[in-house]
């Protein structure tokens, strides 16, 4: 469980120091922090406000499986020519839909094709813990998942956005349907170097230093920490239902063109490991005479979902993923005709 050290994420042992160690984090107890029921009170009314403004949007509610999401139908009017816009689905991470605010509008005021956006309440935090968990509350199995998103598309391309956690749930998707995938955007990605240990260590272990910190990206983690990290039904989702060896993807293994988002001031994954991993895989391909399926995009002072705040460039990379003409790309590495 070793790394190295960049801005307060280390790596080694459970305790957080620099010395080597195993991380047995499906094993070890939980730690988490017990919060009020006011901090529930208003994370559930923020999300509500979000659900009526969903519905002012447009979108309803519906449910395939035990998978719940919202969904916005396809306008009415139609291009004058060339194909309709491919369907937009939207993987959120954790919190739910309460940091995408943006995100979602603009998708909405930009996309004229159908919007989903999927419910995945292990992480949303939409509830205080609870020993009974309702079924669509119970965490979707990976098949599951795939045969409730298939209905959901009825079998059509679509262009997947996925953020933080998201990404790691969308490289699963990716791999067992690459038949659903036209296009997908990975922001803040924790899906390409899962392998290397830093994304699990840098999430449930590292802390912030106590003081003389660099701002702000200790004192984001800092609260990204007490207000989520340690939060009990976090802690349940990430030490025992999510599997961090089903999310990994590697790049060659995506079944379409994909963008992939970095901010320099991440504090889950490690941006400079996973830049760094995505540049030998764009260069391999290029002396081998292929093209990339990766395009990649840095922004050195973002912290960890700085796209997401950020309208200018979500504008941009909106009319880049529903525009461009994305190249779909067959199972096994061998491109269709």
């Amino acid at each position: 469980g070793g790394g190295r050290d960049r801005g307060g994420c280390r790596g080694g042992g459970p305790g957080g120091g620099g010395g080597g160690g195993w991380m047995l984090y499906t094993r070890q107890a939980l730690t988490p922090c017990h919060k009020p029921l006011l901090f529930y009170l208003v994370l559930q009314s923020n999300m509500r406000l979000t659900g009526r403004s969903l519905r002012r949007r447009g979108f309803r509610l519906h449910r395939r499986g035990n998978l719940r999401y919202w969904h916005r139908p396809a306008r009415s009017a139609r291009r004058e020519s060339g194909p309709p816009p491919m369907p937009v689905v939207f993987f959120h991470g954790v919190l739910g839909f309460l940091p995408y605010g943006l995100t979602i509008d603009l998708l909405a005021e930009m996309h004229a094709g159908a919007i989903y956006l999927p419910i995945f309440p292990t992480w949303a935090v939409a509830a205080p813990p609870s020993v009974r968990l309702s079924p669509c509350d119970r965490p979707l199995q990976l098949p599951e998942l795939v045969v409730s998103l298939r209905g959901m598309l009825c079998g059509a391309r679509a262009a997947f956005l996925a953020n933080s956690v998201g990404s790691g749930l969308l490289g699963a998707v990716l791999e067992r349907a690459p038949e659903l995938a036209g296009a997908a955007v990975f922001s803040d990605p924790i899906c390409f170097e899962l392998s290397s240990g830093d994304v699990l260590h840098n999430f449930l272990y590292a802390e912030p230093p106590c003081c003389g910190g660099r701002w702000p990206r200790d004192y984001v983690h800092a609260v990204q920490r007490a207000m989520v990290v340690l939060e009990p039904s976090v802690q349940f989702c990430f030490r025992r239902t999510f599997w961090w060896t089903h999310n990994y993807i590697h790049p060659a293994d995506l079944p379409c063109d994909a963008l992939v988002v970095l901010g320099g001031c991440d504090t889950v994954a490690d941006p400079h490991d996973v830049r760094q991993a995505l540049e030998a895989y764009q260069r391999g391909c290029v002396e081998r005479g292929e093209t990339p399926r990766v395009r990649l995009e840095w922004h050195e002072g973002w912290l960890h979902g700085g796209l997401h705040s950020d309208e200018a460039a979500q504008r941009r990379i909106i009319r880049d993923v529903l525009t461009r003409p994305w190249e779909a790309h067959g199972e096994g590495g061998q491109r269709e005709a």
